[in-house]
C-alpha cells in the first residue's frame, strides 16, 4: 500500500504503537448497533468515551464534550478566531455484527495484530477512521496548540440503523448553539481501480451525495386454511406478484450533476471508445442508459429496488398463510423522493391483492458544492499527499450521517484516507474484517496535515 502515498516522511514523531493500540481497544468494544435501541449494550460505547478521555491529555484539556443518548459523543475545540467556520471531522463507533463467527480467521472482536493488519470488526468501518481522526487532533493539539478554526469531532453510535438518536441529535445540539460549520468530513469515498470505469487511472474520489432510503413491506392476509384448496392465489403468491410486478418495471435512470463531473472529468482518461464519444457528445440521456447497463455503475444512476426479507404465519407445508410480508430496500436517487418513490411502487400494486407501507424514508442528501474553495482545498491536499492522478466526484449510493450536516453547511464530503485494496474492502459487513497497518498510520498523517492547512 506504500505505493499510494506521496508524503511519508512527515510527522515522524507520531506514536504508532499508541495509535495501534487505540483502535485495538476500539476494536475490542462491542458496539454492536440494532434497530431496536434497547437490545444495545451502551456499556461497550461508555467504554470508548472513557478510553478517550482518559488517554488522549490534549484533547481533554482543550475540548469541551457532550455525551448524547448515551452512546453517541462530540467534542468542541474553540479556535482563536470565532469569525472563522469550524473543521467538522464525523465517524460512527457502532458496528454490524459478526455474522458467521465459525467462518473468521480470528475473534471477530480480538483487535489483534496479523501479518500487519489490525483485525476485527470495525477494523475498515469505521473504528479505524475514528481512531486515525481522534489521534491527529491529539498530534495537532499538541505540537501546534490552540487551532484558529474551531474543530468538532463527532461520533455516533446508530449508523448502521440510520443514526436518528446519535448524529441526528448531535447535529441539533450543534445547530442549536448557533456554531458555524465549513467542511464536514466523514467515511467514503476512497481509491478506484479505473477499470471500473473502462478508465485507465488511479482514482480517489470524494463523494458529495448520498442516495435516500426507504424500506417497503407488501402485506397480503387471507383466511387460511388447508394446501389442497389453495383458491386463486395465497397471500403468499399475492406478494411475490407484487414482488415481481415491482422488479419487472424499474424507475428510469438519470444522471445527477456530481456524475456528469466525474465522467466529464474522466473523459481523457476512458479507453472505452463507445462510452467515451457519449461523454463528448454531451448527451446525458443516452450516457445513463448505457451506466443502467453496466451492472456496477447500475446504482449510481437510478433508484435501485432489492427484494431482501419475507415472513409468513405459516406453520406447515400443507398449511396456507393466512399473514405474508416482504420488505423491500429502496435506495433512492436524487431525482426520486421518498413520497414519489412509495406512490410509484403502490401503483404498480394497486390491482393486487396487497397492502403497501413505507417506512424509513429519508430523501437523497443535497449535492455538495464542487465549485468553492473548501472543494479545491479538500482535493489540493489529496492530490499532494496521494499518488493518483486524478480526484473526482462521486456519490455514496449506501449512505452515512454525513447527510443530516447538509443542514448546517454546503461542504459535506465524504472521503475515508485509509488505503486498502477491494480484496480487503470485501470484510465491510463480511468476515475478516481488517485494517492494513501502514493505511492505518498515513491515514492519521493525512488528517494531521489536513488539520494543520485548514485550522491553523
Amino acid at each position: 500500500m506504500n505505493n499510494y502515498f506521496k508524503m511519508k516522511n512527515i510527522y515522524n514523531d507520531l506514536d504508532i504503537d499508541k495509535a495501534i493500540s487505540d483502535l485495538q481497544y476500539f476494536i475490542k468494544c462491542k458496539t454492536v448497533s440494532y434497530s431496536n435501541q434497547e437490545d444495545m449494550d451502551f456499556n461497550e460505547f461508555q467504554k470508548i468515551h472513557s478510553y478517550i478521555l482518559d488517554t488522549f491529555p490534549y484533547i481533554s484539556n482543550y475540548a469541551t464534550h457532550k455525551i448524547i443518548n448515551k452512546g453517541s459523543i462530540y467534542f468542541y475545540i474553540e479556535g482563536k478566531n470565532k469569525d472563522l467556520d469550524a473543521l467538522l471531522l464525523m465517524g460512527h463507533l457502532d458496528v454490524v455484527p459478526s455474522i458467521k463467527d465459525d467462518e473468521w480467521s480470528f475473534d471477530p472482536f480480538s483487535g489483534d495484530v496479523i501479518d500487519g493488519y489490525i483485525c476485527g470488526r470495525g477494523a475498515l468501518d469505521m473504528k479505524s477512521i475514528c481512531a486515525a481522526e481522534i489521534n491527529s487532533i491529539e498530534y495537532s493539539l499538541e505540537h501546534f496548540g490552540q487551532p484558529e478554526r474551531s474543530i468538532f469531532l463527532c461520533f455516533g453510535h446508530d449508523e448502521e440503523t440510520l443514526g436518528m438518536k446519535g448524529q441526528w441529535e448531535i447535529k441539533e445540539d450543534i445547530k442549536k448553539n448557533n456554531k458555524k460549520i465549513g467542511i464536514v468530513l466523514d467515511e467514503g469515498g476512497n481509491l478506484s481501480n479505473g477499470v471500473k470505469y473502462k478508465a485507465n487511472a488511479k482514482i480517489m474520489e470524494i463523494e458529495v451525495m448520498e442516495k435516500g432510503y426507504l424500506d417497503v413491506e407488501i402485506i397480503s392476509k387471507s383466511k387460511g386454511g388447508h394446501s389442497s384448496r389453495p383458491g386463486n392465489h395465497t397471500a403468499l403468491g399475492n406478494v411475490c406478484h407484487a414482488i415481481s410486478n415491482i422488479e419487472d418495471n424499474p424507475f428510469n435512470p438519470k444522471i445527477d450533476s456530481a456524475m456528469e463531473t466525474f465522467y466529464k472529468k474522466l473523459k481523457d482518461y476512458i479507453y472505452d471508445d463507445n462510452l467515451k464519444s457519449i461523454i463528448e457528445k454531451n448527451d446525458l440521456e443516452e450516457l445513463s442508459r448505457y451506466l443502467e447497463n453496466d451492472s456496477y455503475m447500475m446504482p449510481y444512476v437510478k433508484t435501485t429496488v432489492a427484494a431482501t426479507m419475507i415472513e409468513s404465519d405459516s406453520k406447515g407445508a400443507n398449511v396456507l398463510p393466512q399473514f405474508v410480508k416482504a420488505l423491500v430496500n429502496l435506495r433512492l436517487s436524487s431525482f426520486d423522493s421518498v413520497n414519489y418513490s412509495l406512490e410509484y411502487i403502490k401503483n404498480l400494486c394497486k390491482d393486487l391483492d396487497v397492502e403497501v407501507v413505507g417506512k424509513n424514508g429519508i430523501n437523497a442528501s443535497k449535492i455538495s458544492d464542487i465549485n468553492c474553495k473548501e472543494y479545491d482545498f479538500l482535493v489540493d491536499s489529496i492530490m499532494n499527499f496521494f499518488d493518483v492522478d486524478i480526484v473526482l466526484p462521486s456519490i455514496t449510493v449506501g449512505g452515512t450521517d454525513c447527510c443530516f450536516y447538509n443542514e448546517l453547511t454546503p461542504y459535506c464530503y465524504r472521503f475515508a484516507p485509509i488505503i486498502n485494496n477491494d480484496n480487503i474492502k470485501s470484510g465491510v459487513h463480511g468476515v475478516n474484517e481488517k485494517c492494513h497497518i501502514d493505511s492505518y498510520i498515513y491515514g492519521i498523517k493525512f488528517y494531521i496535515d489536513f488539520i494543520n492547512k485548514y485550522c491553523y
